[in-house]
Order: C-alpha cells, then sequence, then structure tokens
C-alpha cells in the first residue's frame, strides 16, 4: 500500500489530502468527504481505507 499527500484545486481553493493507493494500480476507486462534524482522516477511515486498499480500490480523502 501506498500513501501520498495531495492538493486538491477547486475554484481558487486548495484542498489538503491524501491518496491510499494498493500495490497494484487499479482503474477502482473510492472519494472521501468529511461530514457531520468529522474529518475525512482517523481511525474509522483510516481502517475503512486499509480495508479498501487490500480489496484493490485507491482511496482519496480531502479535507473541505
Amino acid at each position: 500500500m501506498s500513501i501520498e499527500d495531495v492538493k486538491l484545486d477547486v475554484d481558487g481553493e486548495r484542498y489538503l489530502g491524501r491518496l491510499d493507493g494498493p500495490d497494484d494500480l487499479t482503474e477502482r476507486g473510492v472519494l472521501v468527504i468529511p461530514g457531520a462534524g468529522h474529518s475525512p482522516f482517523g481511525n474509522v477511515f483510516d481502517r475503512f481505507a486499509d480495508a479498501a486498499t487490500e480489496a484493490g480500490y485507491s482511496v482519496a480523502r480531502f479535507e473541505t
């Protein structure tokens, strides 16, 4: 698994994020965005990203 810090630029705003990827290249991915007062980082989202990358998905998470 690889983990990379990334930035997403939208309409003049920059959002910091993280891209978790499986060991092999994939065309499947999941976008995680915050909601209900939670950040897309932390325990539950880290566990989700780990499980998804093990299943062959890339996971992009951004702090908005």
